[in-house]
């Protein structure tokens, strides 16, 4: 759809896709869903996408994904959410300071009716995205436009 010829999209560092010259994308997989989104950079300047089942978080995972403020602010029942959501801001954020690590703990991340907010603190950036829960999934996605920094 975006007019280039079909190819393989490589794996860069981190297992970050390396998308073709003067593009942007992100992929995703859980259990039973598959997806890929990609735009032109000029458009979008970064793009993030997670799936993941829609199940509860073990505590003792979630602890290792969620800071103990996130765990005090959200219910249990969002902490698959705030796994997902923080996947979608890694993805972007890493297309924009490729090589760069991001931990779970680097992103705090506060959820609202159907979006998410996230404070990235290595680099004080503010991401904001979308979020949707189904009775088997949970979707969400992080969409930077044009080159600037700027929230969608």
């Amino acid at each position: 759809m975006l007019g280039l010829s079909p190819a393989p999209i490589p794996i860069g560092p981190f297992r970050a896709a390396v998308w073709p010259e003067g593009y942007t994308g992100s992929i995703t997989h859980t259990d039973g869903y598959w997806a890929a989104a990609a735009a032109p950079a000029e458009a979008v300047a970064a793009l993030g996408i997670d799936a993941e089942t829609n199940q509860l978080l073990a505590e003792d995972v979630a602890t290792l994904v969620l800071s103990s403020e996130e765990m005090a602010e959200s219910r249990p029942y969002d902490w698959s959410l705030i796994f997902s959501a923080k996947e979608s801001v890694f993805k972007a954020w890493s297309s924009q300071n490729p090589g760069r690590w991001l931990d779970f703990y680097d992103v705090h991340l506060t959820v609202s009716d159907d979006r998410f907010s996230a404070f990235v603190r290595p680099d004080g950036a503010n991401w904001t995205g979308s979020y949707r829960r189904t009775a088997t999934h949970i979707f969400t996605c992080v969409v930077r436009k044009g080159s600037s920094h700027a929230d969608p």
